[in-house]
């Protein structure tokens, strides 16, 4: 049983095109494409690892004091960018409903995700039991799973 489940999480992960494993990278063996288009948005960003997860590159960096993560192509499109955000900086309507959603729960590391255009709000809630959900702008809840981190 144990290998049928291993062997289904595999092919999981093979359809799904993601990574079990992200492979770390150095500066030089990111593509020039992708290099030109991080260095033309994120001048300023500080601490730079690299990784090639999939068919994409995965910059993870600090400007300030806020961690950033971002998605790029091969072609040297920006796909995902996702950054810390504080609680009050949530739109009031994805405060509300996590209220709603999860009313005996305290909102905590909430993120500012914006993927091919769009943008949702990734928030970790502190409760019984841990959970963490995506919303919409508009409030509307995504998706919610119990964190098991």
């Amino acid at each position: 049983m144990k290998m049928y489940q291993s062997a289904m999480l595999s092919c999981f992960f093979l359809v799904s095109g993601y990574s079990v494993t992200a492979q770390k990278l150095k500066a030089n063996q990111v593509p020039a494409p992708v290099q030109q288009a991080f260095k033309g948005k994120f001048a300023r960003a500080t601490d730079i690892d690299w990784k090639k997860e999939g068919n994409q590159y995965k910059a993870s960096f600090d400007m300030g004091d806020v961690d950033h993560d971002v998605f790029y192509n091969a072609a040297g499109k920006l796909v995902s960018h996702s950054y810390e955000i504080k609680v009050a900086e949530l739109p009031a309507a994805v405060q509300a409903a996590a209220k709603t959603n999860f009313p005996k729960h305290k909102l905590d590391d909430p993120e500012r995700v914006e993927t091919n255009g769009t943008v949702t709000y990734k928030v970790e809630l502190d409760g019984r039991p841990d959970m963490k959900a995506v919303f919409a702008a508009d409030g509307k809840l995504i998706s919610k799973k119990e964190d098991i981190d």
